[in-house]
């Protein structure tokens, strides 16, 4: 099931790599393992996504996409991951960051007394409380959202496998489908001493 969706979803982005805004990731499009859809190439994609989206830049998208491609990892998934930070998310996130980078600082949020002498330090206070709380809660929304797809993956395949064995289908890989007379028989089988 996950297979199939991200499928769809890096589909659309693959007629695209000859585009002016593409042409110095050329390279790195042409190869189809960019846009693979196994569980390390999404999970990446979504890891990169989610810590880019939570980061107070412009240029989100942009960021995330390029290191996924750096990385080696879907960027689609990527592309789409920067939304966990959308118009109705933005200001619950930017207040958490700060207030995760004011207490890992030591600092109260909004315990400052403002004066016009003091407002050049305010805003670096500010800003650094603000950078800060958003990288340690981009890395932990971000690992959460690794942990969750991974585990969310590996149950998919464990039922869609567990169905199959139901079913009386054998197993798509072949390498789970023991030999004729158990693996012994094929060790001795292969071996060219006993041939």
């Amino acid at each position: 099931m996950p297979r199939r969706f991200f499928r769809q979803l890096s589909r659309q982005y693959r007629p695209n790599s000859a585009s002016w805004y593409l042409r110095p990731w050329r390279e790195r499009l042409a190869r189809t393992r960019v846009f693979a859809v196994n569980r390390r190439s999404v999970s990446g994609g979504l890891w990169l996504g989610v810590f880019f989206g939570c980061q107070p830049v412009p240029v989100q998208t942009l960021l995330a996409v390029g290191s996924s491609l750096a990385a080696r990892v879907n960027p689609a998934v990527a592309a789409l991951a920067v939304w966990v930070s959308n118009p109705l998310t933005y200001a619950p996130l930017l207040y958490a960051e700060f207030w995760i980078g004011s207490r890992l600082l030591g600092r109260e949020p909004g315990s400052a007394a403002i004066s016009l002498g003091s407002l050049g330090t305010l805003a670096l206070e500010f800003w650094v409380a603000l950078l800060l709380g958003s990288v340690v809660l981009g890395a932990l929304l971000a690992s959460s959202a690794w942990l969750v797809l991974n585990l969310a993956w590996r149950l998919s395949t464990l039922f869609s496998y567990r169905r199959r064995l139901q079913r009386g289908t054998p197993p798509s890989h072949p390498a789970a489908v023991p030999p004729p007379g158990g693996a012994r028989a094929a060790c001795v089988q292969r071996s060219p001493r006993h041939g």
